[in-house]
């Protein structure tokens, strides 16, 4: 499985054939991956999930989030920052 974002835009966050490191890859993935990237992909893939939701589900509720402004990104900052600095340690 590749990224959402371009390849081009998350290039530390593939491997040579351009897909996602696989797990017993870890190594090499956590080696080369940078935070900034990372982040880019991260809030690439809420901002689908949100999307999809809104088509599939059409829930009112974020429906009204959007109204009043809300993004996807505004409602994974803490689960975002939970997990970079998961990885910065």
């Amino acid at each position: 499985m590749g990224p959402l974002t371009p390849r081009d835009k998350v290039l530390s966050l593939v491997d040579e054939t351009g897909y996602f490191y696989r797990f017993d890859r870890m190594p090499d993935f956590l080696a080369h991956a940078r935070l900034d990237e990372l982040d880019v992909e991260f809030r690439a893939q809420i901002e689908a999930v949100w999307r999809r939701a809104l088509a599939e589900c059409g829930s009112q509720r974020l429906r009204e989030a959007e109204r009043h402004g809300f993004t996807p990104s505004d409602f994974a900052e803490s689960e975002l920052a939970a997990f970079m600095a998961a990885l910065k340690n």
